[in-house]
């Protein structure tokens, strides 16, 4: 079915569009960093950063093109587009078929971590307070004789003073749960980055057309007078 709509509402969809995306994509970067940074993995975090500045690449040819009804900045959108699209979705197929394998190795970092607290105390620090766990089974991991000595990053606010501050989850479980709830956010935030991006490639490419089109009359109409 051909489109007929003027100019302006694919040029205010476009740019609309992008800015909707630019905004999915600070959550892209910074849920990804979290939860690849947070399992171990520095490479998939450096990806998903990547991944996020290509997305704003993106969307600023995106506002290039709505705000200057340029239609080759519209055609170089729906190109910079689809490889886009199609890097996020070799990225997201990836990561969910790699994320029993991103889980095991924060079980294996929180446990190697431990092991380092045994021998010396604030290993467990930076952990404690992203996961907001203490200790690896929980709080009693610190019992000595007959009391416990939590360290600050066990409690909210590092305020030990009040029982109800006490992290009671042990870091090996909180934290695979932590990675399994964030990559099911990772996973959805791609959903619908692809998402946006799909009707945002199809705006720039009717934008294009629209501005070919009004180019074409304009040239008829000097060639009629």
């Amino acid at each position: 079915m051909k489109m007929t709509f003027s100019i302006p509402v694919w040029k205010y969809a476009l740019l609309t569009l992008s800015v909707a995306i630019s905004l999915v994509a600070v959550i892209l970067i910074s849920v990804g960093v979290i939860t690849l940074g947070g399992a171990g993995s520095p490479t998939g975090a450096y990806l998903s950063s990547f991944l996020g500045a290509l997305v704003f690449t993106l969307c600023t040819a995106g506002c290039f093109a709505s705000l200057r009804e340029s239609y080759v900045l519209s055609m170089v959108f729906v190109g910079l587009g689809v490889v886009v699209v199609i890097f996020e979705t070799i990225f997201m197929i990836s990561f969910a078929v790699m994320k029993d394998e991103f889980m095991e190795m924060t079980k294996e970092r929180v446990n190697s971590t431990w092991k380092q607290e045994l021998n010396k105390s604030g290993a467990m620090h930076s952990i404690q307070i992203q996961y907001e766990c203490c200790g690896l089974k929980g709080p009693d991991d610190y019992k000595t004789a007959d009391y416990i000595k939590l360290p600050k990053s066990c409690c909210r606010l590092e305020d030990c003073s009040n029982e109800d501050n006490v992290f009671t989850q042990g870091c090996d479980t909180r934290a695979i749960k932590f990675i399994d709830d964030e990559s099911d956010n990772l996973i959805l935030c791609l959903v619908g980055l692809v998402a946006l991006e799909a009707l945002s490639i199809i705006s720039a490419y009717y934008l294009g057309k629209a501005v070919q089109s009004r180019g074409i009359k304009s040239e008829q109409i000097v060639i009629n007078e």
